[in-house]
């Protein structure tokens, strides 16, 4: 005798299945991954949003992780972390911009670039438990403005003081990790042959505001 489909069955186990799915490639992208990356929504324009979404950073990218889930693998509050308590992550911050800027000039350090005399490459330590950058470090600032803008006047992003921004970004040190934050929306990691991937767009509204290393 022919047994019927237990449909029963089926009703449960698709649903099991789909919620499988959903948090199968979020869980191998956070088991995989070096960091993860939070994002907040702050301001008005952000009142229905979430506070804050987490992305976890592989060698492929950028995948969105449930907060709590990215919370147990990393064993850490994910919303209650912030950069300035930081202790094991450097933070610095640097300019590319064009103009005699006297005042930018004499209160900050600064790179020479290829891009000629008048090019300023500013840059500080964003968090007062990060050190001096290193050579090495440094060497990524200058390597970033020239990957990151070709000099091209035109291309600015702020005007005042008597200079012409042309871009910025934070970079962000943990060990043999080098992430880069340009511009306040793309983020991009510094590759051992010099190269800068990609790794995503800042979500409309968002903000890249914190850094949870394995």
């Amino acid at each position: 005798m022919k047994r019927k489909p237990n449909y029963l069955l089926l009703l449960y186990a698709v649903p099991l299945l789909i919620v499988a799915v959903m948090f199968l490639r979020p869980l191998l992208a956070l088991w995989g991954a070096d960091c993860v990356v939070r994002v907040s929504f702050t301001g008005l324009e952000n009142l229905f949003h979430t506070p804050y979404t987490c992305y976890a950073l592989d060698g492929r990218g950028a995948v969105r992780v449930p907060d709590f889930l990215a919370g147990a693998v990393l064993g850490t509050d994910v919303e209650a972390g912030s950069i300035y308590d930081d202790t094991d992550t450097a933070y610095w911050f640097a300019q590319l911009q064009y103009g005699k800027d006297e005042l930018t000039a004499g209160q900050k350090p600064y790179l020479e670039t290829p891009f000629g005399p008048d090019y300023w490459l500013t840059y500080d330590s964003w968090t007062s438990r990060t050190p001096p950058p290193g050579e090495e470090d440094l060497a990524l600032m200058r390597r970033a403005a020239e990957a990151l803008h070709d000099g091209d006047l035109e291309k600015w992003r702020w005007k005042g003081g008597g200079a012409v921004g042309l871009t910025s970004f934070l970079v962000v040190r943990h060990g043999d990790v080098r992430l880069l934050v340009q511009d306040d929306r793309r983020l991009l990691r510094a590759e051992a042959d010099g190269s800068f991937q990609l790794l995503m767009d800042c979500p409309e509204g968002g903000q890249f505001d914190c850094w949870f290393f394995k």
